[in-house]
C-alpha cells in the first residue's frame, strides 16, 4: 500500500512541474510577442511621421514656399526629425527628401525622392 503512495506522489509532483513548466514558458512568450508588437508599432509611427514630412516638403514645394537645398526640423508628436532637402539623384528635376529620426531613443533613417509629377500636381 505504501508503494502506491509514493509513486502518485511522484506522478503528482511531476504533474505539478510539467504545469509550472508550461506556464512559465507562455509568461516568456507572451512578453515576446508584446516585444515585438511594440516595435512593430513604433516603426509604423515613425513611418507615419515621415509621410508627414513628405507630405509637407511637398505641399510646400507645390506652393514656392520652400527652396532647397535646406535643412530643418519638423516634431510630429513625440517623434524629432530633421528633414534635409536636396536635388534629387537623376537629372529629371526630381527632390531627395533625407530624414533623421529620433523616437523613444532610437534613430531611424529614411530617404524618398519625389519627382516633378507630384510637386506639379500633374498626376
Amino acid at each position: 500500500m505504501r508503494l502506491r503512495r509514493g509513486s502518485i506522489s511522484v506522478l503528482a509532483l511531476i504533474m505539478l512541474s510539467a504545469t509550472l513548466l508550461f506556464v512559465l514558458m507562455m509568461l516568456d512568450l507572451s512578453g515576446a510577442v508584446r516585444q515585438k508588437q511594440t516595435r512593430r508599432e513604433d516603426a509604423k509611427i515613425v513611418e507615419h511621421a515621415f509621410d508627414g514630412a513628405v507630405d509637407y516638403v511637398v505641399s510646400y514645394a507645390k506652393a514656392n514656399k520652400i527652396s532647397w537645398p535646406t535643412t530643418f526640423s519638423l516634431p510630429v508628436g513625440q517623434v524629432q526629425q530633421s528633414v534635409r532637402v536636396t536635388d534629387g539623384p537623376l537629372l529629371s528635376g526630381t527632390i531627395e527628401i533625407r530624414s533623421t529620426l529620433t523616437y523613444k531613443g532610437k534613430t531611424y533613417r529614411h530617404v524618398r525622392t519625389v519627382g516633378n509629377q507630384k510637386i506639379l500636381g500633374i498626376l
